[in-house]
């Protein structure tokens, strides 16, 4: 999932770099910036053309930017559940640990 999501980062650079016409630095500001606000608001897309790569190029890269934090996520959680379970797996029960208390 990095990969294509830096895939996308430079796909969305390069785009503006060559038809957007913008220096380097400043397409990496604005593709990252769109990418994870949904909007740069330094430069707008007149072109037809640029206006239909950016709708889907936004649709695609924010839902991937959404599922790299969502495995993040989910690599953190699995980590402390297998704490968890060695825990309890390691832990030893006696008769006292069965009985009801009143």
């Amino acid at each position: 999932m990095l990969v294509v999501l830096l895939l996308l980062i430079l796909l969305g650079a390069v785009h503006q770099v060559t038809i957007g016409k913008m220096a380097i630095v400043d397409a990496f500001f604005c593709v990252c910036a769109t990418i994870t606000t949904l909007g740069c608001g330094k430069k707008s897309l007149f072109s037809r053309t640029r206006r239909s790569f950016a709708v889907y190029w936004i649709l695609f890269s924010t839902i991937s930017l959404a599922l790299f934090f969502l495995y993040v996520a989910e690599l953190h959680i699995e980590r402390r559940l297998r704490a968890l379970l060695k825990r309890v797996l390691a832990f030893k029960m006696t008769h006292e640990d069965l009985e009801a208390q009143a």
